[in-house]
């Protein structure tokens, strides 16, 4: 991106929870700072890449009652504001999620979770079916989504686990639907652990279905585009105080749309 030299983030959190009998209240804030190039080339708005300087305020009450000794149900209220350096990108969030899950004697847990979020723009625009933005409109969309997760050990010793994840995801703006889209996303990881070495390698599926949006002006299909994604990571310990890392991911984008296809390889050491 011109003009951007370094690149900053800066996180500051505090969480605190007390426990009373089978209830458990929590309450978390974070706050963040963010100045670097951000591709929304795969975001829901699909904005292209920009120069992103962010300060962010989240706050998080949650509630949880603990039953039938591993079994556990959780209700939270994420509250956050997004202020940008480009002052029509800003947004507040709200929302509710609620959780129901079961830990498991070796570790991990099994977890159901539904969350909705609502997502205010101060300044961006509603679009028409088109995608053309209609001046004296502000922005709203609905955020619904399910998830199901599993993770657990596979062995006694705990050298093999496994984390699973399916997600559904529903968007919905306040105007035409231009925004509106179904998202579907499995992924799987598995970890090999040694007392001094450790490996990874995951795996993960996403596809986005819109309702409105098309290929081009003029041609009737709808857009659709998902992304593949492989990863495997390496870490090794030497004596007490050094560690190296070693790890490699890909990722494919396919759509219907010419502009939305690429791949990436990172590698990092």
């Amino acid at each position: 991106v011109d003009g951007l030299d370094d690149e900053w983030l800066a996180i500051a959190m505090l969480q605190t929870h007390k426990k009373i009998g089978p209830w458990k209240f929590s309450l978390g804030g974070q706050y963040t700072f963010l100045e670097q190039a951000f591709s929304l080339a795969f975001e829901d708005l699909d904005l292209g890449s920009t120069k992103i300087v962010l300060n962010q305020f989240s706050l998080k009450p949650s509630l949880e009652y603990s039953f039938l000794k591993r079994a556990y149900l959780r209700f939270e209220l994420p509250v956050e504001t997004n202020r940008f350096e480009d002052d029509d990108q800003n947004y507040n969030e709200y929302g509710i999620q609620l959780a129901i899950g079961r830990k498991f004697n070796r570790g991990g847990k099994m977890e159901a979770t539904y969350s909705f979020e609502n997502r205010d723009y101060e300044a961006r625009r509603i679009r028409n079916t088109a995608g053309t933005s209609l001046p004296g409109t502000a922005l709203e969309w609905e955020d619904h989504r399910w998830n199901l997760t599993l993770d657990y050990y596979l062995n006694a010793k705990k050298t093999w686990r496994s984390k699973s994840l399916l997600r559904l995801r529903r968007v919905v703006d306040n105007g035409s639907g231009y925004d509106d889209f179904w998202m579907y996303r499995a992924q799987q990881r598995f970890t090999y652990t040694r007392p001094t070495w450790e490996l990874g390698v995951s795996a993960s599926y996403s596809h986005y279905d819109y309702d409105t949006q098309t290929v081009e002006s003029g041609n009737s299909n709808h857009r659709h585009r998902s992304r593949l994604s492989l990863g495997c990571e390496f870490e090794k310990s030497f004596a007490d105080n050094w560690t190296l890392s070693l790890a490699y991911h890909f990722e494919d984008y396919l759509s219907n749309v010419p502009d939305d296809v690429y791949s990436s390889s990172v590698i990092s050491f």
